[in-house]
């Protein structure tokens, strides 16, 4: 018998123990890595959602400023508009 022929046996384990050892360590980077890009996802949509924010607190503030510049706010309209003449028969048409 050969000094290979006699280690054959361990070599082959060997070989299989280093080969599913390196499938986990290849398996545990892929989901590593999934879950990375599935935190910058979330971080990207965060994002997104505080420059919306941003941008309606700025188009409010601008018109909330629109509606205080408006000159004729001293004239009030005749109320009477919104009462008839003759009072109606109670109906809602």
């Amino acid at each position: 018998m050969t000094l290979f022929g006699a280690l054959r046996g361990y070599l082959l384990l060997g070989s299989v123990i280093v080969s599913i050892t390196s499938a986990g360590g290849v398996f545990v980077i892929y989901k590593t890595n999934q879950d990375l890009r599935a935190k910058i996802t979330r971080q990207e949509l965060a994002l997104m959602a505080w420059q919306a924010r941003a941008a309606n607190t700025k188009e409010d503030a601008q018109s909330d400023a629109t509606v205080d510049d408006l000159p004729d706010l001293s004239r009030v309209p005749d109320p009477r508009w919104l009462l008839p003449s003759t009072p109606g028969d109670g109906s809602v048409y």
